[in-house]
Formats: structure tokens, sequence, C-alpha cells
């Protein structure tokens, strides 16, 4: 499986074509060995694209925002968040594997920004609570 993973990535294989091993009757289209997780690599009925992966960029921008507004210790990963998620949107189609690889980039500096956010958030509401005279 493994090897045919490595096949499907690099566009050798797809959805279109038969597989038979031994003990099987018929031959069956390949698309039934790979789950929903990875049949993005598979590309041919998905005209290449890869289907079902999300590149975080509007997630990416709503923490962008909120970082502007309130939060600025969040905004250069927040900023990083903007980028690899752009990146990621602009060759998902033409390149699925590196595209799959921005997106997880973005997804890692959302995680980031999100804790830096809840970090500088705890801090006010604490220094609310026992800051005040």
């Amino acid at each position: 499986m493994a090897a045919l993973k490595m096949l499907a990535l690099q566009r050798a294989v797809t959805s279109e074509h038969l597989y038979c091993k031994e003990g099987m009757s018929e031959w069956l289209p390949i698309s039934q060995l790979f789950t929903k997780e990875n049949a993005w690599m598979l590309g041919g009925s998905c005209s290449g694209s890869s289907a079902g992966i999300s590149s975080h960029l509007t997630a990416s921008i709503i923490v962008l925002v909120v970082s502007v507004t309130m939060c600025i210790f969040s905004l250069p990963f927040a900023v990083a968040a903007v980028v690899q998620a752009s990146r990621a949107k602009g060759i998902m189609t033409s390149d699925p594997v590196r595209g799959r690889h921005l997106a997880e980039s973005a997804y890692f500096w959302l995680i980031v920004t999100y804790f830096v956010i809840f970090l500088q958030v705890s801090a006010i509401v604490i220094m609310g609570i026992f800051g005040g005279g």
C-alpha cells in the first residue's frame, strides 16, 4: 500500500486504474483501496485537485483580524498562518502534495496563534480580577 500511495502521489496511478490481487475474481477500481482522508492522492475524479483539503485561509484571516484588533502579540503568528494558507490555496490544484504541506503549516501557525491569544486574554482576565484595587 505504501508503494501504491507513492505512485499515486507521483500521478503514476489515478482513480481510473484497476487492481486485482490473488484470490479475487475480477478487477476493481483502485480508488477502493484509499480512504476518504487519502483519496485526494488519486486525483482523477477530482480533476487533479486535492478535494477535501482545507487551506485554512478563512480561519487565518479571522485570526489575523482578531490579532490586529486586540491581541497584538499574536500578530506575527497570524500573518504566518495567512501567508501559508494563501500559498496553499494558490497551488492546491496544480501541486496537491505541496498544497497539503503548506495547508498543514498554516494550521500549525493557527494553533500557535490561538495559544498566544489564549495566554494574552487569560493574563488580561487575571489582571482584571486580582489587579483591581
